[in-house]
Parts: structure tokens; sequence; C-alpha cells
């Protein structure tokens, strides 16, 4: 992404192309991958809403096209070293079970990733958020999985805070 460039709208692949591109992209120092056809946008960090008690791993809420959506921190979620958002951060908006944003730090690249995908539970069993890690020529890429950033209760906690009056 060019420096200055606020959006970028990313053309939706099918469900059949599936997983074959990745939006690759950094936070702390580890490369983070979510496949292309569940983001539908990335626009540049906005300030964020901070919700008192809500589940590990939300940053805050924000405002998105009238829909409050909660926006999640990978650096929270994996106990990296915490850090303020920045006006430089991006923000990876996902759409699949639910809307949320994902914060990136820097974006690298799409990528259409090969080679075997290692699964988590090899790695640290009971692991949640990815759905496994790529090898390449520049290191790993941990495939971050939307669905499984939430349990079932931080999403019973997550609708009180954004729907208090139960809409």
């Amino acid at each position: 992404m060019e420096k200055g460039t606020s959006n970028l709208t990313l053309q939706a692949e099918t469900e059949d192309s599936y997983p074959s591109g990745y939006l690759l992209f950094t936070v702390h120092t580890i490369q983070f991958g979510i496949p292309t056809v569940i983001i539908s946008h990335v626009v540049r960090m906005v300030a964020l809403t901070p919700v008192p008690e809500a589940p590990a791993g939300i940053a805050g809420i924000m405002n998105y096209h009238g829909n409050i959506i909660p926006v999640f921190s990978l650096r929270r979620h994996f106990s990296l070293p915490e850090r303020k958002e920045r006006s430089s951060d991006y923000l990876l908006v996902i759409k699949k079970k639910r809307t949320l944003a994902v914060i990136a730090e820097t974006i690298n690249q799409v990528s259409g990733l090969s080679g075997e995908l290692v699964s988590p539970e090899t790695i640290y069993p009971g692991i949640g958020g990815i759905t496994g890690v790529y090898r390449s020529r520049d290191g790993i890429v941990v495939i971050a999985d939307p669905d499984t950033l939430f349990s079932v209760r931080d999403e019973e906690q997550l609708r009180r805070i954004i729907h208090p009056d139960g809409i």
C-alpha cells in the first residue's frame, strides 16, 4: 500500500478460490496472514472507543458505516508487548461469521501461499485464533482465524457491550 493511501478495497474472491490469496501483515515482529476472501476493506487506524471489561484481545469498538464493531488486537490475544495504536496502523475489516476489525501495524503484500500448512495443534495444543503456520523463504506466516478469536462466552459479553438494550 502506498504511503498516503487511506483506504484499500480488496476485490472479493469466491469461496471456491479460498484460500488462494492472503493479505500478509505484521504485528510486533510476527508476520500474519488472513485470507483476502474475508477482508472487505483495509482502512487507516481511527480513534477507538475503549470498552470496560472487554474480552481479552479487544482493543475497543468503532463505528463502521453505521455499525458498531469490535476491534481486535493480535498483540493482546497472543500476549505480545503492549504498544498504543498509531495513526500509521491499519484496520482490516473482516466479514465472516461476524464483522470485526483486526489491527495491523504494517501491510506487507497479498500473496498466494503454497506449501505445507502446519496445524496449530502440533505447535501448541489448544491455541485459538490461528488456522496454522506456513513456512516460507522469508520465515513463517501465522494464518489468523477470525472465527476462533472469540469464545462463546466472549461473544455473549461482546453482544451485551455493543447492544446493551438487547437489540
